[in-house]
């Protein structure tokens, strides 16, 4: 809604003052509200000296800090599967199933008490919750070499021993059994 002293203007100064129609009836209208408002708010941006790029740099690291609590949160979840040797995957891969993968399922099990977890499920896109195989097992496989690296470092510089015995068992097959140690 526009007012009219826009639209038409006036023809003379007499009914630009007049209350019933000029510039004072045009104060109370919501439109001039708004625009009101809007030049406080234009004002007080231009005040603080945030520009547009400042402004979408701070949106962009609140999602890059969100979606790095969740890839925090999924990590965490392979890798308490790992520990537990929890199988990822479930037998019923269905939408409608009551079991699906125990990924999935551990995800939704904390989602009941952690806000993280519960928008992986539901304010994620449907790749961003990773329960493709081939991504899990990325992960995984980032995991095992970190594992590894932490395993290497504690044993560089000591001293260990690696013991081996070969048998055959009753039906002839041989059987290696190794012993590691160290100090």
């Amino acid at each position: 809604n526009q007012s009219d002293a826009f639209v038409r203007g006036f023809s003379s100064w007499n009914n630009a003052f007049s209350s019933k129609q000029g510039f004072l009836s045009h104060q109370n209208t919501q439109c001039h509200k708004i625009a009101e408002i809007n030049y406080k708010q234009y004002v007080a941006r231009t005040k603080s000296s945030t520009n547009v790029l400042q402004v979408i740099d701070k949106s962009r690291n609140e999602l890059v800090k969100r979606n790095r609590e969740k890839l925090i949160k999924i990590v965490s979840t392979l890798h308490l599967c790992g520990r537990q040797m929890i199988a990822t995957r479930g037998h019923e891969e269905g939408e409608s199933s009551s079991n699906r993968e125990n990924f999935i399922e551990l995800l939704r099990w904390a989602s009941s008490t952690d806000p993280v977890a519960l928008s992986i499920l539901e304010d994620s896109d449907r790749n961003a919750t990773y329960p493709n195989p081939c991504i899990q097992n990325e992960l995984i496989s980032l995991l095992a070499n970190q594992i590894q690296q932490q395993i290497s470092e504690k044993i560089k510089g000591c001293v260990f021993a690696l013991m081996a015995d070969e048998s055959r068992d009753v039906s002839g097959c041989e059987q290696l059994s190794e012993s590691h140690t160290c100090y």
